[in-house]
């Protein structure tokens, strides 16, 4: 069986960026005088690239999930296989892939939120990596920590 996901760039990560850049600018405001005026270049240059991203053209591939592996696409460019790196994070409401993609193996990384592309195909594509081939998923539990865990997506 293979998982066919189209995603999208969600509005999550946006509306991330512009609550940071707006809640540095406020921080620099509050710096004494001789660390202020280089504070506040620094963040205006941060949300000069903020604004730049949001009215860049929406960002948008596909992911292809079957018993070959994982084959991306980025935008219209062609079709690559990829691998996923132990390194991926799989949460309920945010899934990070760490890949080596195409023949060159460049490291590659994609935040994909529940708004990034329909429900049944996040539900889908977290349980597929979670249990990528026949393997169950990995947790990573600290010690001292309050009882949470990190799934790490368990595909090679």
């Amino acid at each position: 069986m293979t998982l066919h996901v189209t995603w999208q760039a969600g509005r999550m990560a946006h509306c991330l960026l512009a609550f940071t850049g707006l809640l540095a600018l406020v921080c620099a405001a509050a710096l004494p005088w001789p660390w202020f005026i280089p504070a506040m270049a620094i963040v205006l240059v941060y949300l000069a690239v903020t604004i730049r991203a949001l009215r860049h053209p929406q960002q948008q591939g596909v992911l292809l999930l079957g018993p070959d592996g994982l084959r991306v696409q980025w935008g219209r460019d062609g079709i690559e296989s990829a691998v996923v790196l132990p390194t991926s994070l799989v949460c309920a409401h945010l899934i990070v892939l760490h890949m080596h993609v195409g023949r060159q193996r460049r490291w590659r990384a994609l935040a994909l939120w529940p708004d990034c592309m329909a429900v049944d195909d996040f539900r889908q594509l977290c349980a597929a990596l979670r249990w990528g081939a026949g393997q169950p998923n990995k947790t990573s539990k600290r010690p001292g920590s309050s009882g949470s865990t990190s799934t790490r997506a368990g595909m090679s």
